[in-house]
């Protein structure tokens, strides 16, 4: 189900496009979802607990568990489902707005958590090739699905683990706990001195992307042909149901399979060509399959001759 709702979207996607705000963006996202799956609304508790004919208390144990998974900064598999009923159904916002994910859906066994990045672009002048979405707290979690859009330009989407390995994420997130416990040793070094206006360094915890880290000497683009990611994420949601673990693959992988091509007006020059060339082939073919049906006439005819001289 809900990779139909993805090709729903490929197949839409300037409509999806269109949108001019963020919210618009998410809210044609969670339209297109409520055609394949159901919405939970209300008491998330009681509404759990009706579903699954479980006590609340025992709903609230597992959705605390769950929500733990969800939220492990590098959990490198789809999380399994722990409700026996909730096969197509989402929530919205399940943690809050300013919390990941923007929706929580749980497909079969297993639950996806599914985050909207959005740029605006009023002026309809931004290039696409060079837009990128904001990682503000948090880095693309490997088993999250996100899509992205660019007003008045394009969208496409993408899972955590296909732009960012898991040892690369290990890395990423280690510096900013190396910080914390910078702040405790800067909290001891001040406590002693004079301090009445508590002045405190300030770092905002968020991530950018720059072409010095990138081991492509370029910042791979989220609108390239080559890092359109449906086929790989229809796959991995399909692989899914009946498996356990999440198979990724990364963009370093996918450049040892790269293939060149040529630009577009080369490749129909090409094609031109080949077409013609199967046509003379076919012509040929036909041309000498007429010459071996004369050919067998020629030599029928020839021995009805040679018979009927030896019977004279």
């Amino acid at each position: 189900m809900l990779e139909k709702v993805f090709q729903e979207i490929t197949n839409k996607r300037k409509f999806f496009a269109s949108s001019s705000t963020g919210e618009q963006f998410e809210n044609q996202f969670r339209n297109e979802l409520k055609k394949h799956f159901s919405e939970i609304n209300g008491d998330l508790t009681e509404e759990l607990s009706h579903i699954e004919e479980k006590p609340n208390k025992e709903i609230k144990t597992a959705f605390n568990q769950l929500k733990k998974q969800v939220l492990e900064k590098n959990h490198p598999h789809t999380l399994k489902n722990p409700f026996s009923n909730l096969t197509s159904h989402f929530l919205y916002q399940p943690f809050g707005s300013q919390n990941y994910p923007d929706f929580l859906v749980f497909i079969f066994d297993h639950v996806v958590g599914i985050e909207i990045k959005f740029s605006k672009n009023d002026k309809g002048e931004k290039n696409i090739q060079t837009s990128r979405p904001m990682w503000n707290s948090n880095l693309p979690k490997p088993n999250a699905i996100y899509v992205y859009g660019v007003a008045n330009a394009d969208i496409t989407f993408f899972k955590g683990s296909d732009i960012l390995s898991y040892e690369t994420r290990e890395v990423l997130l280690k510096y900013f706990d190396t910080l914390d416990k910078d702040e405790e040793s800067l909290k001891n070094a001040l406590k002693d001195l004079e301090n009445p206006f508590g002045f405190a360094p300030y770092i905002r915890k968020a991530y950018e992307h720059k072409k010095e880290f990138s081991n492509h000497h370029q910042i791979e683009s989220f609108f390239s042909r080559n890092h359109i990611l449906t086929m790989f994420l229809q796959s991995h949601i399909q692989t899914n149901k009946n498996e356990g673990n999440t198979p990724y693959i990364v963009m370093a992988t996918l450049k040892d399979f790269e293939i060149l091509l040529p630009p577009l007006d080369e490749q129909i020059a090409i094609a031109n060509i080949l077409s013609a060339l199967d046509h003379e082939i076919i012509s040929l073919k036909n041309k000498k399959r007429q010459f071996e049906n004369i050919k067998k006439a020629l030599n029928h005819d020839l021995m009805s001759a040679k018979i009927r001289v030896l019977k004279k």
